[in-house]
């Protein structure tokens, strides 16, 4: 047996009960996309799972697919800000390189689908980098109302990280000493601490590793696609969500420990915004693009930004 069959991926992932099944649909997406040979050592960071969701994630388990379950002491991060959707456990994967003792670990959010196998992110060279990551989709705003200049700004939801040289240089203990010390600063929880902190040690990867998708995005065949990411507030498992890169999750989710799963937010309201104002909205942003001048058009996106990051800041 060769040696790359032998090779062990350390995966870290984080979830609460609320995202026990999201978590539960990422893992079988990874699954389903994994090739024989090596092994995948899954770690989940248990930020208030119950008995019968950590029960239907043992199901995974196999001789190339280990679970363990990591206990997280929430008073450690009480008082860091949650900032729109992020809640608490966001800010988990920063305590990850000292937990596990491996040369390299994988990162991945929970709200993500994989379509390929691991072993290709992890065997990527840092050359010398603490971490690679993919730029955020929205880097051009969030650069504009980022507490100082800075040059490039990556995302957070895949990330593959040097263990030795995050905790030889402190990483984690100098991003909880940022954040206690400007939570009015912050805007987007860990992810703005960490690119201020690795602003220039952080090793950029093609998009297709992170392919952050907005909800209004257009379906594109030609698109490489490694890892969906269904960012921002309305995810895939709500009711009104209305992408048609939906069914890549629900794929996944039938083939889940969760293929049971209806909607609890389907009511009046969402079915309204599902059929009626979504579809209107969509519409006439297409109208306002066609007709309104560039300049316009960046204008109104700036004032979006602007209001919405000063909303969060309260």
């Amino acid at each position: 047996m060769n040696e790359e069959k032998k090779i062990i991926i350390p995966i870290v992932l984080a979830a609460d009960h609320f995202y026990a099944m999201p978590l539960a649909v990422t893992i079988t997406s990874m699954i389903a996309n994994k090739k024989f040979g090596h092994i995948y050592k899954i770690y989940i960071l248990d930020g208030g799972l119950n008995i019968d969701d950590k029960q239907k994630l043992k199901n995974f388990c196999s001789d190339e697919v280990l679970i363990e379950f990591l206990n997280i002491i929430k008073n450690d991060f009480k008082l860091f800000p949650e900032k729109r959707h992020l809640k608490i456990a966001a800010y988990y994967r920063l305590i990850v390189p000292k937990m596990i003792d491996y040369e390299k670990i994988i990162y991945l959010d929970s709200d993500i689908i994989l379509n390929f196998d691991l072993i290709d992110l992890y065997k990527i060279d840092l050359r010398g980098r603490i971490i690679a990551a993919v730029r955020e989709i929205s880097e051009e705003y969030v650069k504009k109302y980022f507490f100082r200049p800075i040059t490039k700004y990556f995302n957070t939801g895949v990330l593959l990280i040097d263990t030795k040289k995050w905790k030889d240089q402190k990483i984690c203990e100098r991003t909880f000493d940022f954040i206690n010390n400007n939570i009015n600063k912050i805007k987007y929880a860990d992810q703005d601490a960490l690119n201020h902190i690795l602003e220039d040690d952080w090793l950029e990867i093609d998009s297709s590793f992170n392919f952050q998708l907005d909800k209004h995005q257009v379906m594109n065949a030609d698109s490489r696609i490694n890892v969906l990411h269904f960012v921002g507030p309305l995810k895939p498992w709500h009711y009104s969500y209305n992408n048609g890169y939906k069914q890549w999750f629900l794929k996944y989710l039938q083939a889940s420990p969760y293929s049971n799963y209806k909607y609890p937010d389907k009511n009046i309201k969402t079915i309204l915004q599902k059929f009626f104002l979504e579809p209107v909205f969509i519409f006439v942003k297409k109208i306002v693009k066609k007709i309104a001048p560039k300049f316009l058009m960046k204008l109104l996106k700036n004032i979006f930004w602007y209001f919405s990051n000063r909303r969060d800041s309260r």
